[in-house]
């Protein structure tokens, strides 16, 4: 099997980290390095046995810069083959030498999400988890016609193609849209794009449906969005956004009329595993 980096972003979770390293060791090929681009201040950086690189994002202005850490931690890789992992995914002990056969170069691969409940068992997460009814199980590689469907959860692609589309734009900060911008920028080069059988484990956080906690990141980011690519990405929770009287939607522009107060937030709190 070739080398590869592998590429974890982490802001707070130290314990989903923490459990996304223990992990590694069960991968029947394991990274030849991870890079974990830290984008918080907090003082524990964890180690792992495997060839580990920690970095820190900072001046980030209490804003989580998805895009530029990312783009930090591909800038910084040693290795061609690059796979970028969600610090909620655990990989399948199998998941990466699935992707690294289904790889076809001169394009990109985005693994299976699977998600686990709340109390989930870290010895029995195949047992657990369950598939998003957006990406059903699928047995064999297939390619993927609707790149507005890419999820940056767990993806390989090459480092020379990575940068040749520019890696992620970093006008986004905090939640939201730059996943879909760069879709677009794969779908505008004609890179092809295939979905791999193989698996990632999403461990529980608390969510929120619509998700009221990140509103004003996700106005902000539509915005830009819409500017870059002549429509609005997340469709769905904006157009809740302003059925709830939250926003107004004029052409092109988003207005935030109000502000969701701590127990409006808390009412959308949902235990749904995705």
């Amino acid at each position: 099997m070739p080398d590869f980096s592998l590429i974890i972003i982490v802001s707070e979770r130290r314990e989903q980290l923490r459990n996304v390293l223990g992990q590694l060791h069960k991968s029947s090929v394991k990274p030849s390095e991870v890079l974990v681009i830290y984008m918080d201040d907090l003082p524990e950086i964890l180690e792992t046995g495997i060839a580990l690189r920690n970095f820190r994002i900072t001046g980030t202005s209490g804003k989580m810069p998805l895009a530029a850490a990312r783009n930090f931690g591909a800038k910084y890789a040693s290795f061609e083959k690059l796979f970028f992992l969600d610090v909620d995914c655990l990989p399948a002990p199998d998941f990466f030498e699935r992707m690294l056969e289904d790889y076809s170069g001169n394009s990109i691969l985005s693994g299976t999400p699977y998600y686990l409940p709340a109390d989930f068992d870290m010895d029995a997460l195949e047992e657990q988890a369950v598939a998003h009814p957006a990406k059903p199980p699928i047995s064999d590689r297939q390619p993927v016609a609707d790149y507005n469907s890419f999820w940056s959860l767990c993806f390989l692609i090459g480092k020379e193609q990575f940068h040749s589309l520019g890696g992620f734009e970093e006008a986004y900060t905090g939640y939201g849209a730059e996943d879909t911008d760069f879709a677009q920028k794969l779908r505008k080069a004609e890179i092809p794009f295939f979905r791999s059988p193989a698996k990632v484990y999403h461990q529980y956080h608390p969510k929120y449906e619509p998700p009221l906690n990140h509103l004003e990141a996700i106005c902000q980011n539509a915005e830009i969005f819409q500017q870059r690519w002549g429509f609005f990405p997340m469709e769905i929770w904006l157009k809740e956004f302003q059925k709830m009287g939250y926003i107004s939607m004029k052409e092109n522009k988003i207005s935030i009329l109000k502000f969701p107060s701590s127990e409006e937030i808390a009412d959308c709190l949902t235990k749904k595993p995705y």
